[in-house]
């Protein structure tokens, strides 16, 4: 239940901005000129601001884990080889 909860409070608010912006473009208020500028400023500054963010606030030794960071290295390796 509690993988369920997770699951909604990161959907949700995706699913909310996805028809918002469907709404906002069927009935006229945002043209595609407007929707296109909107994604470049979204993708190429707001996103790489999000990223540094979460990485500057977070705590290294809670997301660390040896295991996982052997085995994506031995993954990629062996993909490559």
């Amino acid at each position: 239940m509690e993988n369920l909860l997770f699951s909604f409070n990161v959907l949700l608010p995706l699913i909310i901005e996805i028809g918002l912006g469907f709404m906002l473009k069927h009935t006229g208020i945002v043209d595609s000129h407007t929707s296109k500028a909107i994604n470049k400023m979204v993708f190429k500054l707001f996103l790489p601001v999000l990223l540094f963010n979460n990485l500057y606030t977070a705590e290294v030794s809670d997301a660390f884990n040896p295991s996982l960071m052997t085995f994506a290295i031995v993954a990629v390796l062996i993909t490559v080889g």
